[in-house]
């Protein structure tokens, strides 16, 4: 996304913010950093935050957090539906990579995930090196994996076109 993309949203939210009494702020800063950490980790509102404390020094706004979904959003490839809240697909975790044994203390289990394909199908997946190119069962495709079944993804859909992290499961409540 250009800086002139970024403008056309940021502004807008920009001159809301300094208009509500919210601290105006480096927007094309603030996605370029969205960008940069986006690819590496999700982008929930804790990790929105953190990129603010490192852009502004505090945590972001409910504007800026605003501004962060819409312009991650954006990211999606043109002729994709886009919905707010959804990631690009190339930004979503997949643990720690080809050749890591699960019994390897470095190991990163890729973690379950929301994935959004075309005409708005979604599915809970993760990512199997095992079945990705390099892997020993790649016989071409993609590596996203059903939860529940255990079957590639690709079998029954395109490829994704967005991801979202789980929300968190309900407190047990006793009583």
């Amino acid at each position: 996304m250009t800086d002139q993309e970024i403008d056309e949203i940021a502004t807008p939210f920009s001159s809301f913010c300094v208009a509500s009494g919210s601290r105006e702020f480096d927007h094309l800063g603030f996605a370029r950093a969205l960008f940069s950490k986006s690819a590496q980790s999700i982008m929930n509102n804790a990790a929105i935050d953190d990129i603010a404390a490192e852009v502004f020094g505090t945590m972001a706004t409910h504007q800026e957090r605003q501004f962060a979904n819409r312009i991650l959003s954006r990211a999606i490839p043109e002729g994709h539906v886009v919905v707010p809240g959804w990631l690009p697909i190339e930004s979503a975790p997949k643990g720690s990579g080809i050749g890591k044994l699960t019994t390897d203390p470095d190991y990163v289990a890729p973690p379950a995930i929301l994935l959004l394909f075309d005409e708005g199908k979604i599915a809970i997946g993760y990512w199997d090196w095992y079945y990705a190119e390099g892997g020993r069962g790649y016989e071409g495709g993609l590596a996203w994996i059903a939860q529940e079944a255990g079957e590639r993804l690709d079998l029954h859909y395109d490829a994704p076109i967005g991801w979202m992290p789980l929300p968190a499961a309900p407190a047990n409540k006793e009583g």
